[in-house]
C-alpha cells in the first residue's frame, strides 16, 4: 500500500503564474519506511506541515521496488522492519551510492546498531518516541530547509 498526499501549493509561486500541480510536482519528497501504522500517519501528518510530499512504505522491499526509490530527496526508516531491515536499506543505499539523506527511527538504544548507521552514511538514528519538532527539525536540516 502506498499512499501519496500532497501539501498545498506555495502562494508565491502560483501567484507567479505557476500551475498548483508544478509547484508541487518540484516539492521535495520524503519516503517513509515503517511496518506501524500509527507511526506511518503520525510522521506522514507532520511532514505535510512542511508543505513537503510524503510517500508511505510498510516494507523496505516495497520502498525498493517503488519509482520513489530514485526520486525521494529524504528517507526516514524504521531500523527494525519484517524482512529488509532498516539497516539492510541504509546499506543498500549506500552501497548503490544513493544520494538521499537516511534518517533512521529505533525503540532501543543499541551502540553497535548507532555504529552502524553511521559507518554506513546515516543523516541521523533518532530514538522513539518521536516528537514532531524534533522529526521537522531533521528533516528541514536533511533538506536543507533551515541554514
Amino acid at each position: 500500500m502506498t499512499l501519496q498526499t500532497r501539501g498545498p501549493p506555495d502562494r508565491e509561486s502560483v501567484a507567479k503564474g505557476r500551475r498548483a500541480s508544478d509547484v508541487l510536482a518540484s516539492a521535495p519528497l520524503v519516503c517513509v519506511v515503517d511496518d506501524d501504522e500509527q507511526v506511518q500517519k503520525r510522521l506522514e501528518a507532520a511532514i505535510r506541515t512542511l508543505d513537503i510530499r510524503v510517500e508511505v512504505f510498510p516494507s523496505a522491499e516495497e520502498f525498493l521496488e517503488s519509482t520513489q526509490c530514485d526520486q525521494a530527496d529524504c528517507l526516514i526508516a524504521e531500523v527494525k522492519l519484517p524482512g529488509i531491515s532498516g539497516i539492510e536499506l541504509l546499506r543498500r543505499l549506500h552501497d548503490a551510492a544513493a544520494d538521499c539523506p537516511v534518517i533512521l527511527i529505533t525503540n532501543e538504544r543499541d551502540t553497535s546498531t548507532a555504529v552502524k548507521a553511521v559507518l554506513l552514511g546515516a543523516f541521523d538514528l533518532i530514538e522513539k518516541p518521536l516528537t514532531n519538532h524534533l522529526i521537522l527539525n531533521r528533516v528541514a536540516l536533511a533538506l536543507h530547509l533551515v541554514p
